[in-house]
């Protein structure tokens, strides 16, 4: 089966996805044609910071996260589907454990992605990650990114239905990984760490895959702990307080979409008489 991405990201060399010339050119062109996108996603990440002002790179970038996404959201069943309970054998990163907080039995995949703090992209990687019991790992961000060339964590092609994958070997894994793999994960999160251990163990602190900002302003803390605060009394129902919080992160950053998706649910709700 064709992938349809061949047709969209740089798989000829008169493809308009990325500058003619690019120094990364020929990375991400092996590393597409291999259908390890996440590490393609990376390298135009790193050249973006070395070249903030090429916009070809960033359509790029853009290009290569729009299909992602639409992979993830294949994988979980569509993005108008409502969250259903997450499976006991689902991780428990540090990652995972802020998406779940915002599976609340109505919210669909594209409420949570919009709502979580994550980013859609990687919201949407956490939920399958959630749903299929196998975490995708995402061991670089728009601030960090592998040197060019140095194999990460698998890819979405190669846990990807076999419309993706099926006409691809699978890479050889290396040590770049900074989340375990999760594939034989079958125990409760209860399950006592004594003996043979069949759950990964998490990432150590400093290796979290979602971190805040070094330098985090006092306006940015203001507004996370704003979030949280909504967060916490929509879960509890708390409607009215949960919509004080958010419109204390609206007036903190207009135009916030997370902010303004949640502040419409919880009036929702509370117009309701929940």
């Amino acid at each position: 089966m064709k992938n349809q991405f061949d047709s969209v990201v740089v798989m000829e060399p008169e493809s308009r996805a990325l500058p003619k010339g690019a120094p990364v050119r020929d990375e991400v062109v092996r590393l597409v044609r291999e259908k390890r996108y996440e590490e393609a996603l990376a390298v135009l990440y790193q050249a973006r910071s070395e070249s903030p002002g090429d916009r070809e790179l960033q359509a790029s970038i853009e290009r290569i996260k729009e299909f992602l996404a639409g992979a993830y959201a294949k994988r979980l069943g569509g993005l108008d589907k409502v969250a259903g309970p997450i499976p006991m054998s689902a991780g428990r990163s540090p990652d995972a454990l802020l998406v779940a907080r915002y599976v609340d039995g109505s919210s669909t995949f594209d409420d949570i992605a919009q709502m979580c703090p994550l980013g859609r992209l990687r919201t949407l990687q956490v939920l399958v990650g959630l749903y299929t019991g196998r975490e995708v790992a995402s061991p670089f961000s728009e601030r960090t990114s592998p040197t060019v060339g140095e194999r990460t964590s698998p890819s979405v092609s190669e846990r990807t239905s076999p419309a993706i994958s099926e006409m691809t070997p699978a890479p050889v894994r290396r040590a770049f990984d900074t989340m375990p793999e999760a594939g034989a994960d079958m125990a409760p999160p209860t399950m006592p760490a004594r003996g043979v251990q069949r759950r990964p163990q998490e990432p150590p602190p400093d290796s979290k895959p979602f971190t805040l900002p070094v330098a985090e302003s006092a306006e940015d803390r203001r507004y996370r702990e704003a979030f949280a605060r909504g967060t916490a009394a929509f879960v509890q129902r708390r409607y009215a307080e949960a919509i004080e919080a958010f419109e204390a992160c609206a007036r903190m950053r207009p135009g916030d979409a997370g902010a303004s998706v949640m502040l419409r649910r919880a009036q929702r709700e509370r117009d309701l008489g929940g």
